[in-house]
């Protein structure tokens, strides 16, 4: 398969965690691979980087340690690198593709952010999401307008804070009495001149519910849902403690919701839901995406970061991660850990999600300082004047914020 963000194993499918790649010798700087990484070095390139972990628990994910390729041979199988003194021929490789236009949103900003959905207002000519604070115990609701996706700028003022939402169970006050944070947006519907913005937020036992705001204009009066729209399933093993992150689509006469369950041993699954007017939800169907051995087998992380039509197949963009090794030294190793983002397909309306070729499709930049940890789910393709832009939510190992990022 043509990978579009890593590979990790020879079959170039990111499903098997334990068919790592090794070179088989090393001369220099030149690394000889098995002739059974010919499907890989025919789709690499010089922007593509070799990757190794450190052996170490938890410090093992294929990209600790980063060699930048100098050369490639297609026909005799070998690659030379940068810094080949630091190589190790007993570890495995992980190739990554650095992607290298990439800009920050709001660059001089000394907080983390998050985002919800990016639509666009005709009457304004601008791009516009909801911000907000993230890895924080104090947040608000901003605006943040973009003329062209690549740069953006912040109200000065909250659109609400968490005084609005006062009195609500499904987004309780602090231990204290003290409304501390506001609920996160993760979707906007705009539909008969009015827009449904999907939240979630947790009540004071630390349930979490998906909540509904409607509003006649983004910048008005917000009207806030008494009561969540979707609740955690007490009777069910999957969905009996937290249900979040929704993400919404027509589909034929009624709309569907994508959204994350969560049980109490916090395994996370993708569910669906129904509804004929973006009210009254019910869920008709518990963990759609599959799982497999590799990059998303990890059962503790699975957001829907995306959902679209595109002719006639609707398409889920989720997050997964790879379980690593353990403390009996399983043979995870050397591959991918942190989140990254794949997509599945269905051609039954939902009914059924099959994982597309060439997964994850997109993760955080090893060599960039600012997301070589990892992505988050808030995550959006938009194609602006023939060009994708792909806006999403990074941090990186030394850095103290998430950031929202720009690639195109």
């Amino acid at each position: 398969q043509k990978q579009n963000y890593f590979i990790s194993n020879y079959q170039c499918n990111n499903t098997d965690s334990y068919d790592h790649i090794f070179a088989e010798k090393q001369s220099e700087d030149t690394l000889f691979l098995l002739k059974k990484s010919f499907d890989i070095i025919k789709q690499i390139n010089t922007n593509w980087l070799v990757g190794q972990g450190t052996g170490k628990l938890y410090y093992d994910t294929g990209k600790e340690m980063i060699f930048k390729i100098k050369n490639i041979n297609t026909m005799e199988c070998y690659i030379t690198i940068e810094n080949a003194s630091t190589f190790s021929i007993s570890k495995p490789i992980v190739f990554w593709n650095s992607i290298k236009k990439v800009k920050s949103a709001f660059p001089n900003s000394k907080k983390s952010w998050g985002f919800g959905k990016v639509i666009y207002l005709k009457n304004k000519k601008k791009y516009v999401t909801h911000i907000f604070e993230c890895d924080t115990n104090q947040v608000k609701l901003y605006l943040a307008y973009s003329n062209d996706l690549k740069y953006w700028v912040k109200d000065s003022n909250p659109i609400l804070t968490p005084e609005h939402f006062n009195k609500l169970n499904w987004n309780a006050a602090n231990e204290y009495g003290i409304m501390e944070v506001t609920p996160l947006v993760s979707e906007i519907i705009y539909h008969n001149n009015k827009y449904y913005i999907y939240v979630y937020g947790d009540n004071s036992n630390l349930n979490t519910f998906i909540g509904l705001l409607t509003c006649d204009s983004l910048n008005g009066n917000y009207k806030i849902s008494k009561k969540p729209i979707l609740s955690p399933n007490k009777k069910s093993s999957i969905s009996n403690h937290d249900v979040y992150f929704p993400k919404v689509i027509k589909h034929n006469k009624e709309w569907l919701m994508f959204y994350t369950a969560k049980n109490k041993d916090k395994d996370e699954v993708i569910c669906m839901a129904s509804s004929k007017d973006l009210f009254s939800w019910i869920t008709i169907k518990e963990d759609i995406i599959p799982k497999n051995k590799g990059w998303n087998q990890n059962k503790k992380n699975q957001l829907t970061a995306q959902v679209k039509y595109i002719n006639d197949t609707l398409f889920i963009w989720s997050t997964g991660t790879k379980t690593i090794k353990n403390e009996d030294g399983d043979q995870n190793k050397g591959n991918v850990l942190d989140i990254a983002i794949g997509k599945f397909y269905s051609l039954d309306g939902g009914n059924t999600f099959i994982e597309s070729k060439g997964n994850p499709i997109i993760g955080g930049n090893p060599e960039l300082a600012s997301e070589n940890d990892h992505i988050g789910a808030s995550f959006q393709e938009i194609n602006y004047r023939d060009t994708m832009f792909t806006i999403y939510h990074s941090k990186g190992i030394d850095s103290l914020y998430y950031k929202i990022k720009v690639r195109y």
